[in-house]
């Protein structure tokens, strides 16, 4: 009983500062775990995708005047059709992406919709594992004017309504006919658009070179098939090879173009910015 009192004591005499070692405790248990849900957070990166371990992001290599380059996100834009062609045996799909085309807008009568929209061939959803809820987007997006959108977007733009069939506009310029929905993606993944539109609907308006020459604005993506393993160093190197037979043999002399792949968790991770936190 002694002891009770005595420590009752000590706590009323020396209250002040018991509430500065209570509310620093409490605010270094904050940042604990406000720290480590960041950490949960970025090492999480990518995991959204089904079997992200096989999907790999092409890098394009410029070689100018003997100088080579570091390897680049944006490659010319039938890089990644090569890589499915002439790799049938480890790569099971390939998407060619573009960004700077869907920069834009989307309208739902004259309401504006200002959410990340991306254009991309029908193998995206097959490629980065991404699960398609209504559409056949291996058949919907080889055709033009043609969108898949988001759960999340579509019930923002149409509520309960079923949105297949209905006809929204990209930056009053495009009218799109909406052709599927699918799962919307969270925040810690690389690419993750609220909106999908068929890149046919760009190439058919010559809004961008679509061929060997140049356009190196497109972001591509490849997946290997399971059971697959991929010794990185030897496959770009065969890449290196495949790439030089359908380069124009025109100006070669003073520059030449190759692509790699790396790992699509990798790249996230191995950025700089993430490594030091």
């Amino acid at each position: 009983m002694k002891q009770i009192y005595y420590v009752i004591q000590t706590l009323l005499r020396g209250r002040g500062s018991n509430i500065i070692k209570i509310v620093s405790l409490g605010l270094a248990l904050t940042m604990s775990i406000l720290l480590f849900a960041r950490v949960a957070f970025e090492q999480s990166y990518d995991t959204c995708y089904r079997d992200p371990d096989r999907i790999y992001q092409l890098f394009s290599i410029f070689t100018i005047n003997g100088e080579r380059g570091e390897p680049g996100e944006l490659n010319l834009p039938p890089v990644a059709g090569a890589v499915l062609e002439n790799f049938p045996q480890e790569v099971e799909a390939a998407v060619c992406v573009c960004k700077y085309m869907a920069f834009g807008p989307l309208y739902n009568g004259s309401v504006r919709f200002k959410d990340y929209t991306v254009m991309a061939d029908s193998l995206f959803f097959q490629t980065l594992g991404i699960e398609v809820l209504k559409g056949d987007p291996l058949h919907e997006l080889q055709q033009k004017d043609v969108v898949f959108l988001s759960d999340r977007l579509a019930r923002k733009m149409f509520g309960d309504e079923d949105p297949i069939g209905k006809v929204i506009s990209y930056d009053k310029q495009l009218q799109l006919t909406v052709k599927g929905v699918y799962a919307a993606l969270p925040e810690n993944s690389t690419i993750n658009p609220e909106a999908v539109i068929s890149i046919v609907s760009a190439w058919s308006r010559d809004w961008a070179e679509n061929s060997w020459e140049g356009g190196d604005s497109f972001f591509q993506y490849i997946r290997f098939r399971p059971g697959v393993k991929v010794d990185v160093e030897k496959f770009n190197a065969r890449l290196e090879a495949v790439i030089q037979n359908y380069l124009p043999q025109d100006g070669k002399d003073n520059s030449s173009y190759t692509s790699i792949v790396k790992p699509l968790r990798d790249v996230y991770r191995g950025d700089d910015a993430v490594r030091r936190m």
